[in-house]
């Protein structure tokens, strides 16, 4: 009887015929080509898409960083303007500026620490031909007998420059140039003069500069007028101009004074250049830093990105131009592709070796697959529950129709999901006006890559009105079919209370203008620093100077006190400010050329973070000390009569 019968009488079940080896290896070897193939594939995949999202990183990064480098040039002009218009408050506010006065103006401005890359600040008076002669004569008995007016020849009118800080080193031989002479600084000093604000001249080769270090320098021009002549059109300003407030630059110095080299060397191999005008050219070229390595100063051939940024400064251009090298599959930026590349292709290799293993493991492998699902399910599920209860409305537009909206915009539109999704954003318009303009200023900047943002008035569904912050990105400028996403924000009751805010401070200062005294609110700190936080129109009337130009400058309080009672008021206030104990002083003040009384007094308010708020009042005690003055005349008077009369 045949074994297997026997086993079937006996009721139990026989094992299964196991397949032929050759059979089984020929499967595993083709499933594990397969796998082979596979792996090749998704590691060649997971390379080149790390490879292009470390490019994406870095385009980022590299934008990033030329925006900041356009925004910190852009800052620091704004602030060297700045300070020239401080200078040239100073002079509005003296009828006439002393050469120490300008020597303390320019030392408390702390210019070579705050500010590096500035030769100097100096001022420039306007002279007409005919007073040529008699300023130089004024300036010879000021202790320079060897002054002229550089270069010589005869000319309508001159602009040298008399005054110049830092007075010393390569300055010294500047004293007496006339930038007016010059073709370029004329043009800015013209455009200074004509437009009422700042101005930067083209590119100019320096006066002062030795054949050692020579730089291309620049130079900014603020405008001073003449006091009480009107400037409110080109002919008038022209008709008033008294003088120019000018800074010059190296570029070499202010331009690695803004962002220095060191930092350029962190930042991935930057090379900047930095020209005068709209396009570059050599003979524009006002500054170049290039990445040393190993001593030797050559831009790399691997360019890996290049921007063009303009720089504007009130009508005028320059050109930032920066280049990013160190491309290449084989620099550190890329060692996470290199190592999925490898690793990939290594693990990949190792299956062919540990495909039984892998297939019995496939259960495993599968529930592992699973699980990585529904946890990323449920992080899908946690993003769409945050998107959909953000306190900000966040909507996808694609070709001006809203493709996907949250909760929030549906609860500032009065509109449903099913209302607005793959509708156009017409319906939220008040006007078709309205709908064209936003398409006309906001599409050309996201088109470019730009954030737009602005304040927008929507149409609710029940014809209610409100006012949002709308800002939109596009998610991929090259291509508008994936859309821009818009964040909107209900600002309509922030905007009330605004409003609010700003008719009330109207209300309150109409109220404080009448009255016949100046109030003052002084901030200071424990180190005793101190900034005014508010001025009455009153007390800018009593000094003669604008509640704008004390807000900004402080020390113009000091300044307007009579020249022998400036120490007595700094050094009590000075003490008053580090013992917190009421100010009280009454002195004399020069308010456009006359001397008048004043009696100004504060007290403090702690506050709980260390700092006082100092409550203060201004007085103009002209009239009592005056009539003070008459009765003590009168006193003596009548004391010398009585004396002669019966012999007191």
């Amino acid at each position: 009887m045949p074994a297997s019968s026997s086993a079937n009488a006996a009721g139990i079940t026989p094992m299964p015929t196991p397949p032929h080896p050759l059979q089984s290896a020929r499967r595993n070897w083709r499933f594990a080509w397969i796998v082979l193939l596979a792996g090749l594939i998704i590691t060649a995949t997971a390379t080149l898409y790390l490879k292009s999202n470390v490019e994406w990183i870095a385009s980022r990064e590299f934008t990033s960083q030329c925006h900041e480098l356009q925004n910190k040039i852009t800052e620091r002009l704004a602030d060297h303007a700045r300070i020239l218009q401080g200078g040239a408050s100073l002079f509005n506010a003296s009828d006439r500026v002393t050469r120490e006065e300008w020597h303390f103006f320019t030392q408390s401005q702390k210019i070579e620490q705050q500010f590096p890359g500035i030769m100097g600040i100096g001022f420039s008076p306007l002279i007409p031909r005919a007073e040529l002669t008699r300023h130089i004569e004024e300036i010879r008995r000021q202790g320079f007998p060897e002054y002229r007016v550089k270069p010589e020849g005869e000319r309508e009118v001159y602009a040298p420059l008399i005054y110049l800080e830092p007075f010393s080193g390569r300055n010294l031989r500047v004293l007496g140039y006339d930038p007016f002479s010059e073709p370029v600084r004329r043009a800015a000093m013209e455009q200074a003069r004509d437009t009422g604000a700042a101005a930067l001249s083209g590119k100019v080769a320096w006066v002062q500069e030795t054949d050692k270090e020579v730089q291309a320098g620049t130079l900014m021009y603020v405008p001073v007028y003449r006091h009480a002549m009107p400037t409110d059109s080109v002919e008038q300003r022209r008709a008033a101009i008294y003088g120019w407030i000018s800074s010059s630059y190296r570029m070499n110095d202010l331009i690695q004074g803004i962002v220095g080299d060191r930092k350029l060397e962190k930042e991935k191999q930057l090379h900047l250049q930095l020209f005068d005008g709209v396009q570059p050219s050599p003979q524009g070229l006002l500054y170049e830093y290039l990445p040393t390595k190993d001593g030797d100063q050559r831009l790399r051939p691997d360019v890996r990105f290049a921007r063009q940024i303009p720089v504007d400064f009130n009508d005028h251009r320059w050109t930032l131009r920066v280049t990013q090298t160190g491309a290449g599959f084989f620099t550190r930026e890329y060692m996470s592709a290199w190592l999925i590349m490898v690793g990939g292709t290594l693990i990949t290799f190792l299956l062919l070796a540990l495909i039984r293993v892998l297939l019995n493991t496939r259960a495993e492998a599968q529930r592992m697959v699973e699980e990585r699902t529904s946890q990323l399910t449920r992080i899908m599920q946690e993003l769409s529950i945050i998107l959909e209860n953000v306190p900000i409305g966040i909507a996808k537009v694609i070709d001006r129709k809203q493709v996907w909206v949250n909760r929030k915009i549906e609860d500032m539109s009065q509109y449903s999901k099913e209302e607005m999704e793959f509708q156009t954003i017409r319906q939220l318009y008040p006007s078709d006006e309205a709908y064209e303009k936003m398409g006309r200023e906001a599409y050309p900047l996201l088109a470019q890559g730009q954030v737009f943002e602005t304040e927008q008035e929507l149409l609710r569904k029940d014809g209610e009105h409100i006012l949002t912050r709308c800002i939109g990105k596009a998610l991929d400028p090259q291509d508008p079919s994936k859309g821009t996403i818009w964040l909107l924000e209900d600002i309509t009751e922030r905007k009330e209370a605004e409003e609010k805010i700003r008719k009330s401070k109207q209300q309150y200062d109409s109220l404080v203008s009448k009255i016949p005294i100046g109030i003052y609110i002084l901030h200071s700190t424990p180190d005793g620093a101190f900034t005014l936080d508010y001025v009455s129109p009153r007390m800018a009337e009593m000094l003669n100077v604008s509640v704008e130009s004390l807000l900004a400058d402080s020390k113009l309080i000091v300044q307007s006190l009579y020249p022998d009672e400036r120490d007595v008021f700094v050094t009590l206030n000075q003490e008053g400010i580090q013992q917190r104990r009421p100010f009280d002083w009454q002195g004399r003040v020069v308010v456009k050329g006359a001397v008048k009384w004043m009696h100004i007094a504060s007290s403090p308010e702690p506050l709980e973070n260390g700092d006082v708020l100092w409550h203060g009042i201004v007085v103009d005690i002209t009239e009592r000390k005056q009539a003070e003055a008459a009765l003590k005349e009168s006193e003596e008077k009548f004391r010398t009569v009585a004396d002669y009369t019966y012999g007191w």
